[in-house]
């Protein structure tokens, strides 16, 4: 016996019943053991000595915490309550027009729960995503309130603070793995570190106002949905995996987790590679078996490419490269965002809804993206020469561009250069190592800790509360995004225009149909509309023209020519009137069927 190796006897322990034994038994005296197992008193102690190596070298299971697991639930109530209590004001909020007339008011087929309406949302192509499982939350919040908002905003919040929670219980768990590995940061801040760092990566999580335009906006339901099943599946792999195998319903329960997810949003398509990145530290998997880790992964992709492949079956116009932006702009975006995100983690100020492409005359070659590509390699570099040393920030950077990736804008690219939602989950790629910092520099300072703690969760709260009011309405919305931004953003002025109107400020919506109007490019909703309040204005003619031109741009485009039908009509043209209004419903029944 003397002379094997740790793998060796961990290898021959699962065949041989002495093995076994011991390995069962170590609590027994070394003559009981020498007694059962007829090996000498050397060879069981050496057994044992290799045993424990081996058991100290990798991480262990989870339980029993190093702390009371009743006192965590204090921790969890102390954290949801502010959370909840701060985001209230969300409930008092309206709908906006923007995607919520689509997705919501105008969305007959979420007001049933039917055959009909389910197979609808199994394989609509309206949010060009396949997200059944968000129509069907949608669905319910009608059932149970109808068209109150009150209701699709108190489910978003609910489960804003449902995530928040699990936030708490992942990062403890995956903390809890760093401890126990040799590179982790606790050896330096003292035995309780998990519990304050998760909290305080919670509260982050939270509060953080970057986070409420996931949580306002009531269309961005798939945002807090698909997170709930993202860090839900997140929580049972570091429940099951430290055993190096599969564990029965811990695992079907992450995979059946991630499924939902991508039900309920496609961006939770990067879970598996968060997955390994987790098994290469700190659960550390891959000293045992590397090929075996890749396989158990096998099942993740597979469901992943099933739901790409049924995203791209059904909605094929889904995943668009605009042709508006070159390739070499995305790319130089991209690495924009990395930068732009992280600086709005650090100083979260002039959070707006959208943030428009920036109109710049040299396009993608300028000194701000070049600066935003040197800081990335930087990190990155970083990251990389400290892996060994410090691999919780090679994680965490991992994370950080993993979980954004699909969100970068190098396939899609809509009106906006970058978006708040799309940090909900990639967050805390920043949020967790900066509460580890936090609590390392007050570490055995549990007084200044706690003065941290409320000092953050005060300002940050307020923070939120503030840009919660931003949602309130749509002319709060878009008057916030033109206060930041008031001439690059011919959405936000065209938006704000048709909310003014149906409020009856003509004057203020004609306003700004104008300014809309100014902004590259030809906008043919921008001209539609400011026909229909000069046709108001009795100034027939020239809305007569501005219905014409929204035609030219957009031929399909119903509204300016059913405008420009009652326009005729009431001018006493009746056949040209007709003969619009006919042109009209033919495009209607051309598009219906297809």
């Amino acid at each position: 016996m003397s002379g094997l190796s740790v793998r060796k006897v961990e290898s021959l322990s699962k065949r041989n019943k002495k093995l076994q034994f011991i390995r069962q038994n170590q609590q027994l005296s070394i003559s009981e053991l020498t007694v059962q197992t007829g090996l000498s008193e050397t060879e069981i102690i050496e057994v044992i000595a290799i045993f424990k190596a081996e058991a100290s070298s990798r991480p262990t299971a989870l339980s029993p915490f190093p702390f009371d697991k009743h006192s965590l639930w204090k921790f969890v109530l102390f954290l949801i309550f502010p959370v909840f209590l701060f985001y209230l004001p969300v409930l008092n909020n309206d709908f906006v027009n923007w995607d919520d007339q689509q997705t919501i008011i105008d969305n007959t087929h979420i007001r049933s729960l039917n055959f009909s309406s389910i197979h609808w949302m199994l394989t609509t192509n309206l949010a060009s995503y396949w997200i059944p499982l968000t129509w069907l939350s949608l669905a319910f919040d009608f059932f149970i309130g109808g068209m109150n908002p009150k209701i699709f905003h108190f489910t978003n919040l609910f489960l804003h603070v449902l995530n928040s929670g699990l936030v708490f219980f992942v990062c403890l768990r995956i903390l809890n793995f760093a401890r126990k590995s040799r590179e982790a940061i606790e050896n330096k801040a003292g035995v309780s570190f998990e519990i304050p760092v998760a909290f305080l990566t919670a509260i982050l999580f939270g509060l953080h106002p970057i986070h409420v335009e996931s949580v306002a906006w009531a269309t961005e339901r798939k945002d807090v949905l698909y997170s709930f099943f993202y860090l839900l599946s997140l929580l049972f792999y570091v429940k099951y995996s430290p055993s190096g195998g599969l564990k029965g319903s811990r695992f079907y329960a992450c995979l059946g987790f991630f499924f939902l997810a991508l039900m309920s949003k496609p961006m939770a398509v990067t879970l598996p590679l968060i997955f390994l990145t987790l098994d290469w530290w700190p659960l550390r998997r891959f000293q045992d078996n590397f090929f075996k880790v890749l396989i158990e992964k096998t099942p993740f992709f597979v469901v992943a490419l099933l739901v790409g492949l049924a995203t791209l079956t059904l909605h094929p116009e889904g995943i668009v490269i605009t042709e508006n932006f070159s390739m070499a702009f995305r790319i130089m975006n991209a690495f924009r965002s990395l930068v732009f995100y992280l600086w709005k983690m650090i100083l979260p100020l002039n959070l707006v809804p959208l943030y428009p492409v920036p109109q710049l005359k040299d396009g993608a070659y300028y000194m701000g993206n070049y600066l935003s590509i040197f800081l990335i390699i930087l990190v990155s570099g970083a990251c990389y020469y400290f892996r060994k040393k410090a691999p919780y920030l090679t994680v965490a950077w991992l994370f950080y561009l993993v979980t954004l990736a699909p969100v970068l804008g190098i396939l899609q690219v809509g009106v906006q250069a970058a978006a708040d939602r799309y940090t909900y989950i990639s967050s805390l790629g920043f949020f967790l190592p900066f509460s580890a910092w936090a609590v390392a520099l007050t570490r055995n300072r549990r007084m200044l800790l706690a003065i941290f703690s409320v000092i953050l969760i005060g300002t940050l709260g307020f923070a939120t509360v503030g840009q919660i009011g931003v949602w309130k309405n749509s002319q709060t919305l878009w008057e916030n995004v033109i206060k930041v931004y008031p001439d690059d953003s011919q959405i936000a002025h065209k938006n704000l225009a048709t909310a003014y109107q149906l409020s009856g400020r003509l004057d203020d919506a004609l306003r700004e149909y104008e300014k809309a109007i100014l902004i590259p490019p030809p906008m043919a909703s921008a001209h539609s509309g400011r026909g229909t309040i000069l046709f108001e204005k009795g100034r027939k003619d020239e809305a007569i023209q501005e219905f014409k031109y929204a035609i030219s741009l957009e031929p399909n485009y119903l509204s300016p020519r059913r405008n420009l039908a009652v326009c005729y009509e009431r001018m006493g043209m009746h056949d040209a009137a007709v003969a619009e209004m006919q042109t009209a419903d033919k495009i209607a029944r051309e598009n219906a069927e297809q």
